[in-house]
């Protein structure tokens, strides 16, 4: 079974680089995403104005998990 249509378009919307790090296995997307993730905490985007932030640690895995903002108001 491929992958759904979710995830087919989600991966068209990543920057290659990380497209490119999907494929690769051993957890080497998490960490490079988490990495794009933690170099842009706080930035705001588009027009919309979402942010990503951080959203705590996962308490049993010890990993950084992260949240995108959407502010009030913004559509």
């Amino acid at each position: 079974m491929g992958p759904n249509i979710e995830t087919k378009r989600l991966r068209e919307a990543l920057p290659d680089f990380l497209a490119d790090a999907a494929d690769r296995t051993g957890g080497f997307f998490q960490r490079r995403l988490g990495k794009c993730f933690a170099e842009r905490v706080g930035r705001r985007f588009g027009e919309s104005q979402v942010l990503v932030d951080r959203a705590g640690e996962d308490p049993k895995t010890k990993v950084q998990r992260w949240r995108v903002v959407r502010p009030n108001g913004g559509r």
